[in-house]
């Protein structure tokens, strides 16, 4: 059975990872390499990270450190990627790496929101006030 938790993270990070190299190419073709250069890393580290893979080639989403890297390093506050990134998923516009460069599709559904029901185990309420 699909784990619907997983399934929001990979696409909300593959949305994310479409709208740093979005951002990239709005700077006059700033490259995945000029970035990598910006924070000292190899570039094939960065490639991988916005492709969705570890250094062990397992696939991950992209994580917060990444994100805080990489928007310090481009001037812009980390939440300008999250909230672009649920615009794309929110309208539908295809973001996947193989999708052919933004291509709309409305066979992209909205990433569903967590109710908490999908968690096992004990939960507790937030208190309310008298």
């Amino acid at each position: 059975m699909e784990n619907p938790r997983n399934d929001r993270a990979e696409r909300f990070s593959e949305a994310v990872a479409a709208e740093v190299r979005a951002e990239l190419a709005r700077r006059e073709g700033m490259s995945v390499r000029d970035l990598a250069n910006l924070l000292g890393v190899n570039h094939n580290a960065i490639n991988d990270r916005l492709n969705g893979r570890s250094t062990t080639g397992k696939k991950v989403p992209i994580n917060v450190r990444d994100l805080a890297d990489w928007s310090a390093a481009l001037g812009l506050p980390p939440e300008t990627f999250l909230v672009r990134a649920q615009e794309a998923i929110d309208t539908g516009r295809d973001f996947r790496p193989d999708a052919g460069g933004g291509t709309p599709r409305s066979t992209i559904a909205p990433i569903p929101v967590f109710t908490g029901e999908e968690v096992e185990g004990p939960q507790t309420s937030p208190q309310t006030a008298p």
